[in-house]
Protein backbone atom coordinates (compact mmCIF):
# COMPACT_ATOMS: atom_id res chain seq x y z
CA UNK A 1 0.00 0.00 0.00
CA UNK A 2 1.15 3.58 -0.60
CA UNK A 3 0.73 7.04 -0.71
CA UNK A 4 -0.14 9.06 -3.53
CA UNK A 5 3.51 10.03 -3.13
CA UNK A 6 4.69 7.20 -3.89
CA UNK A 7 5.77 6.86 -0.50
CA UNK A 8 5.17 3.33 1.07
CA UNK A 9 2.22 3.49 3.40
CA UNK A 10 1.94 1.75 7.05
CA UNK A 11 -0.80 -0.84 7.06
CA UNK A 12 -2.54 -1.01 10.40
CA UNK A 13 -5.42 -0.72 12.61
CA UNK A 14 -3.66 1.21 15.13
CA UNK A 15 -5.46 4.20 14.99
CA UNK A 16 -9.32 2.21 14.39
CA UNK A 17 -8.04 0.43 18.17
CA UNK A 18 -7.41 3.59 19.71
CA UNK A 19 -10.48 4.91 18.59
CA UNK A 20 -12.23 2.35 20.35
CA UNK A 21 -10.44 2.06 23.16
CA UNK A 22 -11.38 6.25 23.71
CA UNK A 23 -15.23 5.30 23.07
CA UNK A 24 -15.46 2.01 25.55
CA UNK A 25 -17.11 2.14 29.47
CA UNK A 26 -13.69 2.14 30.50
CA UNK A 27 -12.38 5.65 29.12
CA UNK A 28 -15.45 7.11 31.33
CA UNK A 29 -13.38 6.38 34.54
CA UNK A 30 -9.89 6.28 33.20
CA UNK A 31 -9.56 9.41 31.35
CA UNK A 32 -6.33 9.13 30.28
CA UNK A 33 -7.57 6.34 27.75
CA UNK A 34 -9.00 8.90 25.62
CA UNK A 35 -5.12 9.51 24.98
CA UNK A 36 -6.17 13.59 25.00
CA UNK A 37 -8.70 13.47 22.41
CA UNK A 38 -10.75 16.60 22.94
CA UNK A 39 -14.06 14.99 21.59
CA UNK A 40 -15.16 11.33 21.86
CA UNK A 41 -14.69 9.06 18.84
CA UNK A 42 -17.79 7.66 17.04
CA UNK A 43 -16.43 4.41 17.04
CA UNK A 44 -17.74 1.66 19.24
CA UNK A 45 -16.05 0.30 21.79
CA UNK A 46 -15.78 -2.45 24.25
CA UNK A 47 -14.41 -2.76 27.85
CA UNK A 48 -15.87 -5.55 30.94
CA UNK A 49 -16.29 -4.94 34.85
CA UNK A 50 -13.34 -5.71 36.31
CA UNK A 51 -16.21 -7.95 38.30
CA UNK A 52 -15.73 -10.04 35.95
CA UNK A 53 -12.24 -10.57 36.59
CA UNK A 54 -12.74 -10.89 40.14
CA UNK A 55 -15.79 -13.54 40.37
CA UNK A 56 -13.51 -15.79 38.84
CA UNK A 57 -11.21 -18.16 41.47
CA UNK A 58 -7.99 -17.86 39.40
CA UNK A 59 -8.51 -14.23 38.66
CA UNK A 60 -8.15 -14.71 35.00
CA UNK A 61 -6.57 -11.78 32.89
CA UNK A 62 -6.54 -13.71 29.41
CA UNK A 63 -8.44 -11.45 27.16
CA UNK A 64 -9.98 -14.41 25.08
CA UNK A 65 -12.71 -14.96 27.62
CA UNK A 66 -13.95 -11.54 27.57
CA UNK A 67 -13.68 -11.10 24.14
CA UNK A 68 -17.09 -9.22 22.96
CA UNK A 69 -17.77 -12.36 20.36
CA UNK A 70 -17.63 -14.40 23.74
CA UNK A 71 -19.06 -12.52 26.46
CA UNK A 72 -21.96 -11.82 23.71
CA UNK A 73 -22.42 -15.29 22.73
CA UNK A 74 -22.76 -16.68 26.52
CA UNK A 75 -25.33 -13.91 27.43
CA UNK A 76 -27.21 -14.50 24.51
CA UNK A 77 -27.29 -18.52 25.16
CA UNK A 78 -27.99 -17.91 28.93
CA UNK A 79 -30.87 -15.96 28.15
CA UNK A 80 -32.27 -19.19 26.47
CA UNK A 81 -33.56 -22.63 28.16
CA UNK A 82 -30.07 -23.79 28.97
CA UNK A 83 -27.76 -26.17 30.44
CA UNK A 84 -24.06 -25.73 31.82
CA UNK A 85 -21.79 -29.01 30.35
CA UNK A 86 -21.14 -29.72 34.14
CA UNK A 87 -24.88 -30.40 34.93
CA UNK A 88 -25.36 -32.65 32.68
CA UNK A 89 -22.07 -35.17 32.07
CA UNK A 90 -19.25 -36.87 34.08
CA UNK A 91 -15.49 -36.66 32.90
CA UNK A 92 -13.67 -39.55 33.32
CA UNK A 93 -10.23 -39.24 34.19
CA UNK A 94 -7.66 -41.10 32.06
CA UNK A 95 -6.59 -44.57 32.58
CA UNK A 96 -10.42 -45.60 33.94
CA UNK A 97 -12.90 -47.12 33.90
CA UNK A 98 -16.74 -45.12 33.68
CA UNK A 99 -17.14 -47.22 37.01
CA UNK A 100 -13.75 -45.35 38.54
CA UNK A 101 -11.74 -48.76 38.31
CA UNK A 102 -8.35 -47.95 37.19
CA UNK A 103 -7.58 -49.49 33.27
CA UNK A 104 -4.26 -50.30 31.59
CA UNK A 105 -3.56 -51.94 27.80
CA UNK A 106 -3.09 -55.79 27.72
CA UNK A 107 0.15 -56.08 25.76
CA UNK A 108 -1.17 -58.90 23.55
CA UNK A 109 -4.51 -57.68 22.91
CA UNK A 110 -5.46 -55.89 19.79
CA UNK A 111 -7.00 -52.38 20.50
CA UNK A 112 -8.12 -49.58 17.85
CA UNK A 113 -6.03 -46.46 18.99
CA UNK A 114 -7.37 -42.65 18.00
CA UNK A 115 -4.90 -40.02 17.95
CA UNK A 116 -6.17 -36.60 17.79
CA UNK A 117 -5.48 -35.89 14.04
CA UNK A 118 -8.17 -39.37 13.32
CA UNK A 119 -10.40 -36.86 15.37
CA UNK A 120 -13.02 -35.26 13.53
CA UNK A 121 -16.11 -33.45 13.64
CA UNK A 122 -18.25 -35.57 14.83
CA UNK A 123 -16.36 -39.13 13.60
CA UNK A 124 -12.56 -40.86 14.40
CA UNK A 125 -10.85 -43.05 12.20
CA UNK A 126 -8.50 -45.60 14.63
CA UNK A 127 -5.50 -47.67 13.88
CA UNK A 128 -5.31 -51.24 14.74
CA UNK A 129 -2.33 -52.05 17.10
CA UNK A 130 -1.00 -53.83 19.90
CA UNK A 131 -1.35 -53.40 23.23
CA UNK A 132 2.53 -53.13 23.56
CA UNK A 133 2.39 -50.74 20.52
CA UNK A 134 0.51 -48.29 21.85
CA UNK A 135 2.18 -44.71 22.67
CA UNK A 136 2.34 -43.63 26.26
CA UNK A 137 -0.29 -40.80 25.64
CA UNK A 138 -2.49 -43.38 24.89
CA UNK A 139 -4.85 -42.71 28.05
CA UNK A 140 -8.69 -43.02 27.78
CA UNK A 141 -9.77 -46.54 27.30
CA UNK A 142 -13.21 -45.97 25.51
CA UNK A 143 -16.37 -47.24 25.99
CA UNK A 144 -19.34 -46.85 24.06
CA UNK A 145 -21.84 -43.77 25.06
CA UNK A 146 -18.47 -41.96 25.57
CA UNK A 147 -17.76 -38.31 24.11
CA UNK A 148 -14.46 -36.74 23.23
CA UNK A 149 -13.54 -33.59 22.43
CA UNK A 150 -10.43 -31.69 22.51
CA UNK A 151 -8.88 -29.77 25.35
CA UNK A 152 -6.85 -27.74 23.71
CA UNK A 153 -7.10 -24.30 21.40
CA UNK A 154 -5.87 -25.64 17.75
CA UNK A 155 -8.61 -28.65 18.83
CA UNK A 156 -11.17 -27.45 20.30
CA UNK A 157 -14.17 -28.24 18.10
CA UNK A 158 -12.73 -31.63 17.15
CA UNK A 159 -15.12 -34.16 19.18
CA UNK A 160 -16.72 -37.82 18.73
CA UNK A 161 -19.46 -39.94 19.85
CA UNK A 162 -18.32 -43.27 20.74
CA UNK A 163 -21.05 -45.77 19.27
CA UNK A 164 -22.40 -49.45 20.27
CA UNK A 165 -20.73 -51.15 17.42
CA UNK A 166 -16.77 -50.29 18.47
CA UNK A 167 -15.22 -51.77 21.19
CA UNK A 168 -11.36 -51.52 22.44
CA UNK A 169 -11.07 -48.02 21.40
CA UNK A 170 -8.36 -46.33 22.99
CA UNK A 171 -8.12 -42.30 22.53
CA UNK A 172 -5.04 -39.92 23.07
CA UNK A 173 -4.53 -37.34 26.02
CA UNK A 174 -5.13 -33.98 24.66
CA UNK A 175 -8.74 -34.72 25.13
CA UNK A 176 -11.87 -34.65 27.54
CA UNK A 177 -13.93 -37.50 27.88
CA UNK A 178 -17.27 -37.43 29.25
CA UNK A 179 -20.48 -39.34 29.70
CA UNK A 180 -24.47 -38.60 29.82
CA UNK A 181 -25.25 -38.54 33.77
CA UNK A 182 -28.17 -41.03 34.00
CA UNK A 183 -30.90 -38.22 35.11
CA UNK A 184 -30.00 -36.07 32.02
CA UNK A 185 -29.58 -39.12 29.68
CA UNK A 186 -32.48 -37.31 27.82
CA UNK A 187 -30.29 -34.30 27.02
CA UNK A 188 -27.30 -36.63 24.71
CA UNK A 189 -29.35 -34.93 21.53
CA UNK A 190 -29.04 -31.12 22.60
CA UNK A 191 -25.32 -32.02 23.34
CA UNK A 192 -24.41 -33.96 20.47
CA UNK A 193 -26.02 -31.10 18.11
CA UNK A 194 -24.49 -28.27 19.71
CA UNK A 195 -20.92 -29.98 19.57
CA UNK A 196 -20.48 -28.89 15.73
CA UNK A 197 -21.35 -25.95 16.09
CA UNK A 198 -19.29 -22.37 16.17
CA UNK A 199 -20.80 -21.52 19.14
CA UNK A 200 -19.11 -24.25 20.89
CA UNK A 201 -15.98 -23.80 19.41
CA UNK A 202 -16.48 -19.82 20.19
CA UNK A 203 -16.89 -21.00 24.23
CA UNK A 204 -13.83 -23.51 24.03
CA UNK A 205 -11.62 -21.11 22.35
CA UNK A 206 -12.03 -18.35 24.69
CA UNK A 207 -12.32 -20.42 27.77
CA UNK A 208 -8.46 -21.78 26.75
CA UNK A 209 -5.62 -20.40 28.86
CA UNK A 210 -2.65 -19.43 26.64
CA UNK A 211 -1.75 -17.83 23.70
CA UNK A 212 -0.98 -20.27 21.43
CA UNK A 213 -2.37 -23.18 19.85
CA UNK A 214 -2.08 -25.41 22.96
CA UNK A 215 -3.36 -23.47 24.91
CA UNK A 216 -5.62 -25.53 27.52
CA UNK A 217 -8.85 -25.49 29.02
CA UNK A 218 -9.21 -26.65 32.35
CA UNK A 219 -11.77 -28.84 33.54
CA UNK A 220 -13.89 -26.19 35.51
CA UNK A 221 -13.87 -23.96 32.45
CA UNK A 222 -15.38 -26.90 30.58
CA UNK A 223 -17.95 -27.57 32.75
CA UNK A 224 -19.24 -23.77 32.54
CA UNK A 225 -19.75 -24.24 28.93
CA UNK A 226 -23.50 -23.69 28.03
CA UNK A 227 -25.60 -25.93 25.83
CA UNK A 228 -28.58 -24.65 24.44
CA UNK A 229 -32.15 -26.70 24.67
CA UNK A 230 -33.29 -28.13 21.70
CA UNK A 231 -37.06 -27.95 21.18
CA UNK A 232 -39.23 -31.27 21.96
CA UNK A 233 -39.62 -31.51 18.35
CA UNK A 234 -36.16 -31.36 17.37
CA UNK A 235 -35.01 -33.88 20.30
CA UNK A 236 -37.59 -36.47 19.41
CA UNK A 237 -35.78 -36.21 15.70
CA UNK A 238 -32.81 -36.75 16.67
CA UNK A 239 -33.44 -39.45 19.71
CA UNK A 240 -35.18 -41.07 16.83
CA UNK A 241 -31.84 -41.28 14.74
CA UNK A 242 -29.64 -41.93 18.01
CA UNK A 243 -30.38 -45.98 17.47
CA UNK A 244 -28.67 -45.53 13.67
CA UNK A 245 -25.69 -43.86 14.84
CA UNK A 246 -25.41 -46.28 18.18
CA UNK A 247 -25.51 -48.76 15.51
CA UNK A 248 -22.13 -46.94 13.63
CA UNK A 249 -24.94 -45.88 10.49
CA UNK A 250 -24.97 -42.68 9.16
CA UNK A 251 -23.10 -39.39 11.51
CA UNK A 252 -24.43 -37.06 13.80
CA UNK A 253 -23.35 -33.89 12.47
CA UNK A 254 -25.25 -34.71 8.80
CA UNK A 255 -28.29 -35.24 10.23
CA UNK A 256 -27.46 -32.22 12.77
CA UNK A 257 -26.64 -30.03 9.45
CA UNK A 258 -30.09 -30.63 7.78
CA UNK A 259 -31.90 -30.56 10.48
CA UNK A 260 -30.10 -26.64 10.79
CA UNK A 261 -30.91 -25.71 7.04
CA UNK A 262 -34.62 -26.67 7.86
CA UNK A 263 -34.68 -24.47 10.81
CA UNK A 264 -35.74 -26.98 13.28
CA UNK A 265 -32.10 -26.28 15.45
CA UNK A 266 -31.95 -22.48 15.93
CA UNK A 267 -29.62 -21.08 18.60
CA UNK A 268 -27.37 -18.17 18.34
CA UNK A 269 -24.32 -18.53 16.13
CA UNK A 270 -21.73 -16.42 15.87
CA UNK A 271 -20.21 -15.94 12.41
CA UNK A 272 -16.97 -17.88 11.97
CA UNK A 273 -13.59 -16.09 12.10
CA UNK A 274 -12.23 -14.47 9.14
CA UNK A 275 -8.72 -16.92 9.56
CA UNK A 276 -7.10 -19.59 11.86
CA UNK A 277 -5.02 -16.75 13.48
CA UNK A 278 -8.01 -15.27 14.74
CA UNK A 279 -7.82 -16.47 18.73
CA UNK A 280 -11.69 -16.54 19.37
Amino acid sequence: MRHESGEPAVDCDFAAVRSRIAASDAAVYFTWLGGGQDSVPHEDGWAVNISHVYSDSDLTLDPKRYSRKAVELRSALASLPHFELGEAVDFIPEGHTSGGCKAAAVPSAVYRYVELQDIGYGDFRPHEMRGWELPGRAKHFAEPGDVFFGSIWGSATKWCYIPDTDDNIVVTNGCFRCRMKAPMDRYLPDLLSYLGSEGWGVQMRSFSRGSDGLAEVSLADAKKIIIPVLSDGARRNMSGQMGSFQCGKGTVSSLVESMRKSGEISYPEPPKRPSHIVLV
